[in-house]
C-alpha cells in the first residue's frame, strides 16, 4: 500500500508541470480593441451580478463589502441583478425598489 501511495504522489508531482504553460495571445485569449463601454467615465467599473436568492452571492457577500471599504477611488462598483426567468425579475424588481427608497 505504501508503494501504491509513493506513486501516485510521484505520478503527481511529476504531472504538474504540464499545466504550467505560457497563454499565447490569439490561441488562449484575445485583446479587446475596443474596450467595452461603461456608465462611469473614467473610472475603471466592477460590475456585480447576483441574486437575492443565490446561496453564493450571499456568502461572497461579507468578502465584497469588505473589499468596497478599500477600494481605490478610481475603481466604482455596481450592482446588476441577475435576471435569468419571471421569478428572476421579480428579485430585480425588488432590488429597483430598495434602490429607489434609499435602502441599498
Amino acid at each position: 500500500m505504501r508503494k501504491v501511495l509513493s506513486l501516485l504522489g510521484l505520478f503527481f508531482f511529476l504531472s504538474l508541470p504540464a499545466g504550467a504553460q505560457e497563454y499565447q495571445q490569439e490561441v488562449n485569449f484575445f485583446e479587446l480593441q475596443v474596450a467595452q463601454p461603461v456608465h462611469t467615465g473614467e473610472k475603471i467599473e466592477v460590475l456585480e451580478l447576483f441574486w437575492y436568492r443565490c446561496p453564493h452571492c450571499y456568502a461572497l457577500e461579507p468578502y465584497l463589502n469588505k473589499w468596497l471599504k478599500n477600494k481605490a477611488e478610481f475603481v466604482e462598483f455596481v450592482r446588476l441583478p441577475a435576471i435569468l426567468n419571471r421569478s428572476w425579475a421579480f428579485d430585480a424588481q425588488v432590488y429597483y425598489t430598495f434602490v429607489a427608497l434609499g435602502l441599498v
